[in-house]
C-alpha cells in the first residue's frame, strides 16, 4: 500500500511539472532545462519555512511557487534578447548554477546533506502527517493545478501561445505584446513548477540536491517529448506510463539496489531514441484548439451577379 500511495503521489507531482514545462516547450515553443532545479527552490522555499518558521507546508508551497514564477520572469527579462541557441545554453546554465548553490549554501540547504524532517501540514485541526493523509491532500491539491493547466490549454490564452510558436513577427503585427507573452507563461510554468516542489518535500520529509540534477530535467523533457508536444492529455498518459514502468524497476525480484538507477536511466534513454525514430510527434500529436465541425459552412459563390436574386443561405438555428 505505502509503494502504492507514493507511487501516485510522485506521478502526480511529475505530472504537474510536466504540464507546466509542455506549456513551454511544445505550446510556446520556448525551449527551458531548469525544470528540476526550479522544482528544487519550491522544495526548498517550502521546507526551510515550514521547519524553521512554523508555517503550514501549504502556505510553503504557495510562497515557493511565487518565487519560482519571479525567478522565471527575471531568467526572461535577463535572456530576451538572446538568439535559440544562446537561450537554450542559458538555460542549462541556470540549472546547473541553481544547483550548485544548493551543494555549496551550506548555511541554508545543508549542502549534500540536505534537509530532513519537513513536517507535513494541519489544516482545520486535520492532520496529514501520514503517508494516507498526504496522500490524499497531495492528490487534491495536485488535481487543482493539473485541471488548471487542462483548461488552459484550450483557452485563447494558449492559442496566442501557439501563435508566438509558429510566427512571432506575425503575431506582433497583430498587435500582440509577445514580450509580455513570454513574461506571463515563463511566470506560469515557474509557479506550477514551484508548487510541486514544495509537494516533493511533504511526500519525501526532506530535500536533498541529489532529487534536482540535471538527469531529472532530462526526464522531465522526454515526458514532454514522448507524450506529445502541445498536447498536454499526451503528456499525462506518458507520465502514467513511464512513471509505472520506472517504480516498477525497483520490485525487480533480486535486483541489486546499485543497479536501480543505472537501469531507470538506460529505460528513459531508450524511450527517447524510440520515441524519435518511430514516433517523432509523440503518443498523441498536438489537437487544433478549433475543430471544422464548429465552424459554420460557407455557401459557395453564384456565377456572374446571380448572387444579387439568390436568397441567402440560412444561419444555423434562423
Amino acid at each position: 500500500m505505502y509503494f502504492v500511495t507514493t507511487t501516485i503521489m510522485l506521478m502526480e507531482i511529475y505530472l504537474i511539472v510536466s504540464l507546466a514545462l509542455n506549456f513551454l516547450l511544445g505550446v510556446a515553443g520556448r525551449f527551458s532545462a531548469y525544470e528540476a532545479a526550479i522544482m528544487g527552490v519550491g522544495a526548498y522555499t517550502a521546507a526551510l519555512l515550514a521547519q524553521n518558521l512554523g508555517v503550514n507546508l501549504v502556505i510553503g508551497c504557495i510562497a515557493g511557487a511565487l518565487f519560482c514564477a519571479a525567478i522565471g520572469v527575471v531568467f526572461q527579462i535577463m535572456t530576451r534578447y538572446m538568439d535559440f541557441f544562446t537561450f537554450k545554453i542559458t538555460s542549462f546554465a541556470l540549472q546547473m548554477t541553481l544547483w550548485q548553490t544548493f551543494m555549496t549554501w551550506r548555511a541554508v540547504t545543508k549542502g549534500s546533506n540536505g534537509i530532513y524532517g519537513v513536517p507535513r501540514p494541519e489544516i482545520l485541526g486535520m492532520s496529514f502527517s501520514s503517508t494516507l493523509g498526504y496522500f490524499w491532500l497531495t492528490t487534491a491539491l495536485s488535481a487543482v493545478v493539473i485541471a488548471g493547466l487542462l483548461y488552459l490549454e484550450r483557452s485563447q490564452f494558449a492559442l496566442a501561445l501557439r501563435g508566438l510558436r509558429d510566427g512571432e513577427d506575425a503575431l506582433e503585427s497583430l498587435g500582440k505584446n509577445t514580450f509580455a507573452l513570454k513574461l506571463k507563461v515563463f511566470a506560469l510554468s515557474g509557479a506550477a513548477t514551484g508548487f510541486a516542489g514544495g509537494l516533493l518535500a511533504g511526500l519525501l520529509q526532506s530535500v536533498n540536491p541529489a532529487s534536482f540534477y540535471v538527469y531529472v530535467s532530462i526526464i522531465f523533457i522526454i515526458f514532454v517529448v514522448a507524450g506529445g508536444r502541445g498536447n498536454l492529455l499526451g503528456t499525462v498518459l506518458a507520465v502514467v506510463v513511464l512513471t509505472v514502468v520506472q517504480e516498477s524497476i525497483k520490485m525487480i525480484p533480486g535486483l541489486p539496489v546499485t543497479w536501480t538507477g543505472p537501469l531507470q536511466q538506460m529505460f528513459y534513454g531508450v524511450v527517447l531514441v524510440a520515441v524519435i525514430v518511430l514516433r517523432p510527434s509523440g503518443i498523441l500529436p498536438e489537437r487544433p484548439i478549433i475543430r471544422k465541425a464548429s465552424l459554420r459552412p460557407i455557401a459557395s459563390v453564384a456565377p456572374g451577379f446571380a448572387f444579387l436574386t439568390a436568397p441567402q443561405m440560412k444561419r444555423d438555428g434562423a
